[in-house]
């Protein structure tokens, strides 16, 4: 009989999607501000609160490679890409009145040393406004 490990493995794609999950879960909360305040918009529970926007590859979000946004590069720094996510997506709250962005994720970008710097996206969807600086975690590392 065979004896089944304790431990349970998460394949890079299903790792990868729960990801997605998670940051679309965080960005949906943040932007409104809190999980309360979102439920308080609209009674019920339909989407019609959701105001999105996709913030894609220019090539493709299925990529065999990291997905870089448009308008961000493979060489941006962590703080370069915050400050650029900060003004994009303050554009889509202001032009569009976005209050959910949806972002790609793959592989990738996750296992990859991109992900230091894609990290910087997904910060100004937690602040209320986008003027603060980018947060940092123990010896100033981004978090």
């Amino acid at each position: 009989m065979r004896k089944t490990s304790a431990r349970i493995r998460i394949a890079p794609r299903t790792r990868a999607a729960l990801a997605a999950v998670a940051i679309a879960a965080v960005g949906a909360t943040t932007l409104t501000g809190s999980p309360a305040a979102a439920s308080a918009a609209v009674p019920g529970h339909g989407t019609s609160q959701f105001k999105g926007v996709n913030w894609a590859d220019p090539r493709d979000n299925y990529a065999d490679d990291p997905v870089v946004l448009s308008g961000l590069s493979l060489s941006d720094s962590y703080a370069q890409t915050y400050a650029k996510a900060t003004r994009v997506i303050a554009a889509f709250r202001a032009n569009l009145g976005a209050n959910t962005v949806r972002l790609p994720i793959n592989p990738y970008t996750v296992n990859g040393s991109y992900w230091k710097s894609y990290r910087g996206v997904m910060a100004p969807t937690r602040t209320a406004s986008s003027t603060t600086r980018p947060r940092t975690g123990p010896c100033g590392t981004p978090s």
